[in-house]
């Protein structure tokens, strides 16, 4: 694992070089700002998306145990009465 970080950190380097060297230092920070506000925004869609599936303050993945309790925990209350 820490060799396939380590090759990752090599491609950026090179890459960041390429881009300072061929287009300069203006672009390298315009190329970094357009990075973090493409990171904002795919993080505020996840927000979004992870917001619209929880019912009863539980994850989706949760969901299906949470529905067959309550039926359950239903169905007990419903065969004392």
């Amino acid at each position: 694992m820490g060799t396939l970080i380590s090759v990752r950190q090599a491609i950026d380097t090179y890459f960041v070089g390429f881009i300072v060297d061929t287009a300069g230092y203006l672009v390298l920070e315009v190329f970094f700002t357009v990075c973090v506000i493409c990171s904002m925004i795919a993080a505020a869609l996840l927000y979004l998306r992870d917001a619209s599936t929880v019912i009863h303050g539980y994850q989706s993945p949760v969901r299906q145990e949470v529905q067959s309790f309550e039926e359950r925990l239903l169905l007990i209350i419903s065969s004392l009465w």
